[in-house]
């Protein structure tokens, strides 16, 4: 068993990170972007299975162009985000199990 509690500050940049914890069982993955413009911008995120995954994000074009990925397994997605064109051209994928999978986008 790999279990993993991962938080990630991403305020410094972090522009085409990849962050993969889709082979952690059972942890959550804490991701915040803030305070600079164009933050993770092109990120690649997988979250965990039977784990949370959150990701909050403010700053302007912030974590834009970027692929997130839940589990089917996930037990939740939430993802907070502000500032102009957040998200823009970003494509997210909610978990799919229909036990599981709370899925919040908060824009």
């Amino acid at each position: 068993d790999r279990q993993a509690s991962n938080a990630i500050d991403a305020s410094l940049g972090c522009n085409h990170i990849t962050v993969d914890a889709s082979q952690s069982i059972g942890g959550s993955l804490t991701i915040t972007a803030r305070n600079k413009t164009q933050v993770m911008q092109g990120a690649t995120i997988k979250c965990p299975p039977n784990g949370n995954c959150s990701i909050t994000c403010h700053a302007d074009q912030g974590c834009s162009d970027s692929i997130i990925i839940a589990d089917p397994q996930t037990t939740s997605l939430s993802i907070i985000a502000s500032g102009n064109q957040v998200l823009a051209n970003s494509n997210i994928t909610c978990p799919t199990n229909i036990n599981h999978g709370d899925c919040s986008v908060s824009v």
